[in-house]
């Protein structure tokens, strides 16, 4: 159909070697800058966020002339990656992809980074929670869910790389066989009398258009759960101090009292301003010593309000997550006492958008368990969902009391779930502690 020259084969297979080259070698780096830009607040994060859309603003030929001065055979950095590796960019087709490359950057990151803006920053920290050091949630999460916005960046940085001319040709000139892709070819043969390239003669021959995815043993008791610690946030602040031996810890206190700032606290997920949080014998914050173990390490499991599974990945694989995280032996036998306990057998292969609100939080609360906390924190399971999916969870929560032999913090604002559920309960108002006991300490008709 298409009577294509050996010479514009050359080129051609040039322009998608340049290309792919240009494309992966970026993609890697892309990656991280998209995730610094998004997920990163530090000064001169505008002034690197300008250097990166540089190139589109530019003209081509200025950014070839500055990657000739740059990485030229004389050039600031080119003379010493010539003298000492060996490395020569200029009129070379690996000169050719850089030129591409940064040619191409531009457009490769801005999809990256808004994929990874989108991606809820909520399941990366329940990920924390679950034993996954940053590296791993990144992987693991952050990428996968922006995966579709690292493929579009692949797409529109190797579209831009593959006719890319004005940089390439100032930085490499335009050899035939070395450095002489499609649009430069293109380029040669126009301005030669619409001719696109020279046989072996030296005859010019004519132009042609060419069409550019059993058990194991339980965690142990706690001894003593102690916290004594401050923490102002904006206008409120915390001042909170108590010591728990009991086997369901409850935090007891209206919407606003400080609750969930206090466990992600515990949790790791917040740092105190000053004072310790300790687990037995185990010192986890201590301000005065600058002692913080990063939530990750401190095999405390966590259970937030609104399950925050992974989309990503199907039940199974959720519950897995935690044990794979902290690299635990896998273990039948344990899974199946947990996934009985919880009663979610039956959904291990639907994916979280196929789950009721209450089978969501089963399932987040296997997950947890599965991880094989120290310490189980709930922050209000039951208050997103209506009063129906409430008595059918809270059974199931009675049970993880009585049968899973992990200590839990409950975290509630119901007096009646408080009494069915805490051996001890810490009553909060305003950040403060006002209360700490048995249930006696609760209101006798709920005034919150």
């Amino acid at each position: 159909m298409f009577d294509i020259s050996p010479t514009e084969w050359t080129a051609i297979q040039l322009s998608l070697r340049v290309a792919t080259v240009a494309t992966l070698i970026a993609t890697p780096l892309g990656i991280a800058i998209a995730w610094l830009l998004a997920r990163r607040d530090f000064r001169g994060r505008s002034v690197v966020d300008a250097l990166i859309h540089l190139p589109l603003v530019l003209p081509p030929v200025v950014t070839g002339y500055l990657l000739l001065l740059t990485f030229g055979r004389r050039g600031l950095v080119g003379a010493w990656l010539a003298d000492h590796l060996g490395i020569v960019f200029a009129f070379r087709w690996t000169g050719a992809a850089l030129a591409c490359g940064v040619m191409s950057f531009p457009l490769l990151v801005r999809p990256i980074r808004l994929s990874i803006e989108a991606v809820d920053q909520r399941l990366e920290q329940a990920a924390d929670t679950l034993g996954a050091a940053p590296w791993r949630v990144f992987l693991t999460i952050t990428l996968p869910l922006a995966l579709p916005g690292v493929l579009a960046g692949m797409v529109l940085g190797f579209a831009k790389a593959i006719g890319e001319f004005g940089a390439t040709i100032t930085f490499v000139s335009n050899i035939p066989g070395e450095t002489q892709t499609i649009s430069s070819a293109i380029y040669r043969g126009a301005a030669a009398g619409d001719r696109l390239h020279c046989d072996r003669d030296g005859s010019v021959d004519r132009i042609r258009m060419v069409r550019a995815a059993r058990y194991t043993t339980p965690a142990r008791q706690l001894i003593m759960l102690r916290v004594d610690v401050s923490k102002r946030l904006g206008e409120f602040s915390i001042e909170a101090s108590f010591t728990s031996e009991g086997r369901v810890t409850g935090l007891f206190g209206a919407s606003g009292a400080g609750k969930t700032s206090l466990i992600n606290m515990i949790a790791g997920l917040l740092r105190p301003d000053r004072g310790i949080i300790a687990i037995d014998d185990e010192m986890l914050d201590d301000t005065a010593n600058r002692t913080h173990i990063p939530a990750h390490r401190r095999r405390i499991g966590y259970v937030f309000q609104d399950a925050r599974l992974f989309p990503h990945l199907d039940v199974r694989q959720n519950l897995d997550y935690g044990r794979r995280m902290n690299r635990l032996a896998d273990d039948a036998a344990q899974r199946t006492r947990v996934t009985d306990l919880l009663d979610i057998g039956s959904l291990l292969n639907r994916r979280p958008g196929q789950l009721s609100g209450g089978e969501r939080q089963r399932v987040a609360l296997g997950r947890a368990l599965l991880a094989r906390p120290r310490l189980l924190l709930l922050d209000e399971p039951l208050g997103s969902l209506d009063e129906e999916r409430k008595v059918d969870i809270l059974p199931y929560l009675v049970r993880l009391r009585d049968e899973a032999g992990v200590p839990m913090v409950y975290v509630s604002h119901d007096a009646g779930e408080m009494r069915q559920l805490a051996t001890q309960i810490v009553m909060l108002k305003r950040g403060r502690v006002i209360a700490f006991g048995g249930a006696e300490v609760l209101p006798a008709v709920v005034s919150f």
